[in-house]
């Protein structure tokens, strides 16, 4: 069985939420507190690499 977790719109705050254990991890709406900033950008991509 295959374990789904979703979140949405954690505008930057995304390493405050706990994710349970899960195999795939989608997440939906915005990631970023506003614009498109490298270094924001960069840590999200990072932490989902996580």
């Amino acid at each position: 069985m295959t374990k789904l977790s979703f979140i949405s719109d954690t505008h930057s705050f995304h390493r405050d939420i706990i994710v349970p254990p899960t195999d795939v991890l989608i997440h939906c709406g915005d990631f970023m507190s506003g614009g498109y900033e490298g270094a924001e950008l960069l840590d999200f991509v990072h932490w989902m690499k996580e």
